[in-house]
């Protein structure tokens, strides 16, 4: 059996996604996969996890018992803890699922380097999920504590806006495939954000702001629609200078990149990860002599 969940890039709406804003979300063609195998009827039966890296090297390594789901051995306990609260709360949900399994060999399988923020995390969720035949978003509220867009997204093969409110999600799948999306391009800043960590010291810490999240939902809207290259770089830009302002920080491109003639909009956590640029004359130069390297074309990312 295999199953295999999709990677996640949030064009807007990030961090007041938390509050109630739409957000746009969009799969990407790089995700990560679970091959399950039956192993040979043992005295001891067990479970036994591969992670492996889009290079095929071993992530990590875990054994653990069964039914009860013991740790018995791993190569990363803090990897393996993680992944135990997740196998816990699935047997919780679906007992007889953990309960009458058999040997296993659980393969998983990172599509992008790990780095990259593509959503390694929300994957592993979505697989579980399905697997287990559970609530995806249930095992999110007992682990990582996010939005949940990034659990949502790994489900669907196209753009999806996505809003919680109260606990209730709305998730409504809409065309994005935009007519200039040949001048759109993803830049790697060579590092990776912490999304919960960023978010703790960035905004949690602020008072809600209803004028920011309905700001925010009507040019996430907008956005879906527009044709016109120009439009999308203003209703961006004005994203941008919306969240600088609330967060009290700088854009990234205003402190990275303050005389770059086009678009560059952060996603997700702010200051890490890919940015969202629009592919003005000379453009990888431009950010190559700066030392980002990583380049990667909107229509080699995106489904």
């Amino acid at each position: 059996m295999k199953i295999r969940g999709n990677g996640k890039l949030l064009l807007t709406g990030e961090y007041v996604v938390l509050d109630g804003a739409d957000a746009l979300a969009i799969p990407t063609k790089w995700g990560q996969s679970l091959s399950v195998t039956e192993l040979p009827h043992s005295s001891s039966p067990e479970l036994h996890w591969i992670a492996k890296l889009a290079d095929d090297t071993l992530w990590f390594e875990c054994r653990f018992s069964l039914p009860n789901l013991e740790i018995v051995q791993t190569t990363d306990l803090e990897k393996a803890e993680v992944l135990h609260t997740l196998l816990l709360k699935g047997a919780d949900l679906n007992p007889l699922f953990f309960s009458e399994m058999k040997s296993s060999l659980c393969e998983t399988k990172l599509e992008f380097n790990k780095d990259w923020g593509l959503g390694s995390s929300s994957t592993l969720l979505h697989i579980i999920g399905e697997w287990a035949g559970v609530d995806a978003f249930t095992l999110l509220e007992s682990s990582f504590k996010t939005s949940g867009y990034d659990v949502a997204i790994a489900a669907y093969d196209n753009p999806i806006i996505y809003k919680r409110v109260k606990g209730e999600r709305t998730i409504k799948e809409v065309r994005f495939n935009p007519s200039f999306k040949e001048e759109l391009a993803f830049v790697y800043l060579n590092q990776k954000q912490n999304t919960q960590t960023g978010v703790k010291a960035h905004y949690s810490s602020k008072p809600k702001n209803k004028a920011l999240i309905d700001e925010i939902s009507r040019i996430t809207q907008l956005v879906v629609k527009t044709e016109s290259l120009a439009e999308f770089e203003r209703l961006l830009t004005e994203h941008e200078q919306l969240m600088a302002s609330h967060l009290g920080l700088p854009t990234v491109k205003s402190r990275l990149f303050p005389e770059y003639g086009g678009l560059v909009k952060s996603l997700g956590t702010w200051g890490g990860d890919f940015v969202l640029i629009t592919c003005h004359e000379e453009y990888q130069r431009y950010f190559q002599d700066r030392g980002y390297h990583l380049i990667i074309p909107f229509s080699e990312m995106i489904f």
